[in-house]
């Protein structure tokens, strides 16, 4: 069956088709499911006939990108939890997909921010996080940039060509700053953890991505421990951002 599309009544495009997905199991297999993207959701089902949905996701603070070194016209979802791979029949729906997903995110999380839904998932924060970060050689502090986690990384950013550089980053409970050096009092940028998602990369050893809507940045930490200790305070840091913001919202729609 070919991707069919359509519109709602509120103008914003509807997807529908069948697509292979990869469980999140150990064994990793790939299940024909049949897809459909409306509203706020992306919910998939065992079969086009089926009323309840095999799974769903929520398309706030996430976002999609081809990830063909998994499959041939395979796209991946990446949300503040976990990433879901689905594969595409066509290099024409491959690429449908993925720009309506992206699209459609971006006008859940700015509707989200202004308070237009409430209607988000749910999300939990790791009790752990403070003992992992502690068991590395991470520094955490509540002076400066009132800072959860500090510590040297190899950067990268933009131009994927360009050589890893050694930054000085700081995670705050909003943002990720990174600097040329310890000692420098101005950043050379800032990442918003609002706006991004992150996981492990496979371009090298230890390495991890933060992605935003417009571009992807690459840190890589020192041993496998320093990088997990990252990624979890990351997520936790931006899962706790998501819960204010939902109750915040849910305070000014009550």
């Amino acid at each position: 069956t070919r991707l069919t599309t359509s519109f709602s009544n509120s103008d914003s495009e509807q997807i529908q088709g069948y697509l292979m997905k990869q469980g999140n199991s150990m064994i990793k297999d790939w299940k024909k499911r049949w897809c459909i993207l409306r509203e706020n959701s992306l919910v998939y089902y065992k079969n086009r006939q089926d009323e309840t949905p095999a799974g769903s996701i929520k398309l706030v603070t996430c976002h999609a990108k081809p990830n063909e070194k998994v499959k041939p016209l395979c796209f991946e979802i990446i949300t503040p939890n976990r990433s879901y791979f689905f594969q595409a029949e066509t290099a024409g729906d491959f690429q449908s997909w993925i720009n309506i997903i992206n699209s459609t995110c971006t006008q859940v999380m700015e509707q989200f921010l202004e308070g237009k839904i409430s209607d988000v998932p749910e999300t939990s924060v790791e009790t752990n996080t403070e003992n992992q970060v502690k068991q590395s050689t991470l520094s955490a502090y509540t002076l400066g940039l009132n800072a959860v986690v500090k510590g040297y990384l190899l950067k990268k950013g933009k131009n994927i060509l360009k050589e890893f550089k050694k930054r000085w980053c700081v995670l705050t409970e909003e943002k990720m700053f990174y600097f040329s050096a310890e000692e420098d009092q101005n950043p050379l940028g800032e990442i918003p953890l609002v706006l991004s998602t992150v996981k492990l990369s496979e371009q090298k050893e230890n390495t991890f991505e933060m992605h935003l809507p417009t571009r992807v940045f690459w840190f890589q930490a020192v041993n496998s421990s320093e990088m997990e200790a990252w990624i979890t305070a990351i997520r936790n840091a931006s899962l706790r951002i998501f819960n204010d913001l939902h109750v915040s919202t849910k305070e000014e729609i009550t």
